[in-house]
Formats: C-alpha cells, structure tokens, sequence
C-alpha cells in the first residue's frame, strides 16, 4: 500500500471538492457486495478535463498503464462499506472531503491477516492491489459527507 498526502494543490483539491459534493450527481443505492449497506455512487467520465490531468499526475507517480473507470462513493453516518476486493490490477483512493475526526470514516484493508486503518484525511491518495480486502468505514458524524474518488488501473 502506498499513501501520499497532500497529492493535489491546496486550491486545487478544495476545488474537486466542491465539484464532487454540489455539481456531480449522486445515486443512492450502491454496495461493496450484494447484502452489504447502501450508500452513493456516481461514475466519473474519464475525457473530463480534471478527471485526465489528475489521471496523467497519478501516472507519473504511480507507473500504471491504464485506467479502467472512475467513480466516487458518498458515504454519511452509519453507511459502512463491507469487506470486498476490487476488479483491476489497483485501487487508487483520493480523499475528497476534509479531514475527519481520528477514527471516524477510516479505510481498512486485510493484509497477512491484520487489519490496517488508515485515518480519513483530505487530499490523501491511497494506492493498494485491487485483490486484497479492504473497506471504507462512514463518518460517526451527522451530515457529514465522505467522499472518496476511486480508479481502478491495469
């Protein structure tokens, strides 16, 4: 697993921000597995202008070949993702919303049996294999959004 901090420009995440929480839609009723919690989805086009330079940024830092979609999850109190892994060679996770409290809106991921936690931090880019367990915890807040927007690369 890789974690960078601080990925985007301090302007330019407050940005994508605002985008990813008032213009893009979101669409209630996505889960990580079929018995698991509800909570927003929206897919991203990737000829976007932002979508692209973020994907070139995230290239040349990360060395992949290809992205295979991208989309963000919204998630408010009491909406846990579950357990589940993911199509693709990796998962890349930028954390869009601002920081949340320690311990609240955690991602995990199972490796060799233990469970890493990794707090919610605006503008933190998570890079990990597809193939291992993993899952995005809600905010214990209210009204509180967690945003993540998610890529699937080869």
């Amino acid at each position: 697993m890789i974690i960078i901090d601080n990925f985007l420009d301090k302007d330019l995440i407050k940005f994508f921000n605002k985008i990813c929480v008032h213009q893009i839609p979101h669409f209630y009723g996505h889960n990580s597995h079929e018995k698991s919690n509800p909570f927003y989805k929206s897919n991203i086009n990737l000829d976007d202008t932002l979508i692209r330079f973020i994907c070139e940024k995230l290239k040349k830092q990360l060395n992949f070949k290809s992205v295979l979609r991208a989309y963000i999850n919204v998630q408010f109190k009491d909406m846990d993702g579950d357990w589940h892994d993911d199509d693709g060679t990796n998962t890349i996770l930028l954390m869009v919303t601002k920081t949340l409290p320690k311990n609240s809106g955690c991602f995990e991921i199972k490796k060799d049996n233990k469970i890493e936690k990794v707090d919610f931090v605006q503008n933190r880019l998570i890079s990990f294999d597809a193939r291992l367990k993993h899952r995005g915890l809600a905010p214990k807040e209210p009204n509180t959004p967690r945003v993540t927007f998610a890529l699937k690369t080869e």
